[in-house]
This record gives C-alpha cells, sequence and structure tokens, in this order.
C-alpha cells in the first residue's frame, strides 16, 4: 500500500498495488494531479486483502485529496497549483512546428496522447491537453485522431482560462458597415461578418 503526499504534507492519495514501479509510471502518466506528489510512504503487507482493508480504513479516515469522489473540484484545484511554466505549453508548441515543417502534414493524424507522452517525457495528460489547446486553436480536428487541419485554419495558441476560438468576442464591425457585428478572437484576422 502507498500513500502519496505533497510539499505541505497533504496526503494526495492512497492506493495499493503489486507492481509499484509500474503504478507509479502510470500515474506519471494518467493523473492531472502527479506534479504535486512530493513523497512516498509505501508500506507492504502480506496479501492483498490485508492491503485492501488497510487502504480502505485510510481512504475512510485519512480523507485523501484525490480520492475520485470529487474529481472536478480536484482538477481544479491541481490545475491551479500548476508550475507557472506548465508542463502542455512545450508539446503544444513543438507539434505546431512539426505541422508548420511538415513533419505531421495537412489531413494526418497526430501520434496519440500516449506515444506523444513517450516522445516528451510528460504525463499523459499534459500531452491530452496540448492537444485540446491544439484543437481549440483550430489546428486538429476532435480527439480520437487529431487530424491535422488547414494551415489556414489555425489561431493563435492559449492558455487554460482563454476562451477558445469558437467563443468570439461580438464588436462592431471593422468594416464599418451599419447593420453588421463581426465575430473575431483577440490579436485574430476577422473570421465573418454577420448581419
Amino acid at each position: 500500500m502507498y500513500r502519496l503526499y505533497d510539499a505541505e504534507e497533504r496526503l494526495l492519495y492512497v492506493g495499493i498495488t503489486m507492481a509499484l514501479k509500474q503504478r507509479f509510471a502510470d500515474h506519471q502518466r494518467q493523473k492531472f494531479w502527479w506534479h504535486l506528489v512530493q513523497r512516498r510512504d509505501v508500506r507492504w503487507y502480506d496479501d492483498r486483502a490485508a492491503a485492501e482493508a488497510v487502504e480502505a480504513e485510510a481512504i475512510r479516515t485519512e480523507s485523501p485529496k484525490y480520492d475520485g469522489t470529487s474529481r472536478i473540484a480536484d482538477w481544479v484545484h491541481a490545475r491551479h497549483l500548476r508550475p507557472k511554466d506548465p508542463f502542455w505549453r512545450p508539446v503544444a508548441e513543438s507539434v505546431l512546428a512539426r505541422i508548420q515543417d511538415g513533419t505531421y502534414p495537412v489531413g494526418s493524424p497526430l501520434p496519440s496522447p500516449r506515444a506523444l507522452a513517450s516522445l516528451y517525457e510528460v504525463s499523459e495528460s499534459s500531452t491530452g491537453y496540448a492537444l485540446s489547446v491544439l484543437y481549440s486553436a483550430r489546428v486538429v480536428g476532435p480527439h480520437p485522431q487529431h487530424v491535422v487541419r488547414r494551415l489556414s485554419d489555425h489561431r493563435p495558441l492559449k492558455g487554460p482560462d482563454a476562451p477558445s476560438a469558437d467563443e468570439h468576442d461580438k464588436g462592431p464591425c471593422p468594416q464599418k458597415v451599419d447593420t453588421c457585428s463581426c465575430r473575431y478572437a483577440a490579436s485574430v484576422r476577422v473570421a465573418d461578418c454577420c448581419s
């Protein structure tokens, strides 16, 4: 059985496994909160039933932050505690550069989040987030294949709290037509004009 703690000694997670090294590698790839882990406490038990009983009691009495009961609140908490230079940004920028240089041609699918996580040595959740940012910027199509879109469709990459490319602000028409309200994204050319 293992307990994972953050820098302030708050219990983040309790789990059991017989393959500790593999479980931690899986957590690093898949858990959005893994970057918070600063200390690991591991205890071995004679059988799985004993470990399960201790785990259940620990979850009940110690209230680990990420026990799976409040995923949305947990994700918001972890997102706000991420380092200022997030792990997804270098991945998104590198993938965009590879698209622009033709390594990933228009119409082709991108590698999976798992393959990108291995390539960039970051968690799978970070690469998944990088792909969602690329999707919001109209660089790639939707999951699961994330097919590369035409370069003329691309918008600037934005962080987690910025509006997506589809959430346009409304403002006065730059063409100065009285009945027109144009939809546009900040610092992007006018997308279209409507009456």
